[in-house]
């Protein structure tokens, strides 16, 4: 009776390691394989994202990026005067606003330096967009704009 018990538990310890190791062949190795290759997808796909920079002498000109591309938008105003970039216009669907930010380029005991607003968009959607931004003080409204930009932005 005790070699039959031997066999009994040798028999389930052969069966565990053939049930184990079908587990990790079937299940685990292809699991791993696949976050992996994720992994390398969106590497890739983050390589092929492109930061396209736009400053005053832009104006008037059309850009063509890419889908996911990020583009941001850099323009001064003088400072002290209180007119300030208003971002007034853009496709929605095909740009997405994804930062907006205001630097003011100030020495210790300056007043009156440049105020520099940039502004990061995203590229998503295929399709075109004209990106509108006009320099005024808020109080006068934008009719009495000091400075417009218009860029258009065309995405492949």
């Amino acid at each position: 009776m005790i070699t039959v018990k031997k066999e009994c538990n040798s028999l389930s310890l052969r069966t565990m390691k053939t049930i184990c190791n079908h587990l990790v062949i079937q299940t685990i190795i292809p699991t791993l394989l696949i976050a992996v290759g994720m992994a390398i997808g969106q590497m890739y796909a983050d390589a092929e994202q492109s930061f396209v920079k736009i400053g005053k002498n832009d104006n008037g000109r059309e850009i063509t990026v890419h889908l996911n591309d990020i583009i941001e938008i850099v323009l001064d105003a003088p400072g002290g005067t209180g007119a300030a970039w208003h971002l007034e216009n853009i496709q929605k669907d095909c740009l997405e606003l994804i930062k907006e930010e205001v630097q003011v380029a100030q020495a210790p005991g300056l007043t009156g330096s440049p105020v520099y607003k940039s502004w990061q968009f995203r590229a998503k959607k295929k399709g075109a967009s004209k990106v509108h931004l006009y320099l005024y003080r808020e109080w006068e409204g934008k009719d009495k704009y000091f400075e417009r930009f218009i860029v258009a932005v065309k995405i492949l």
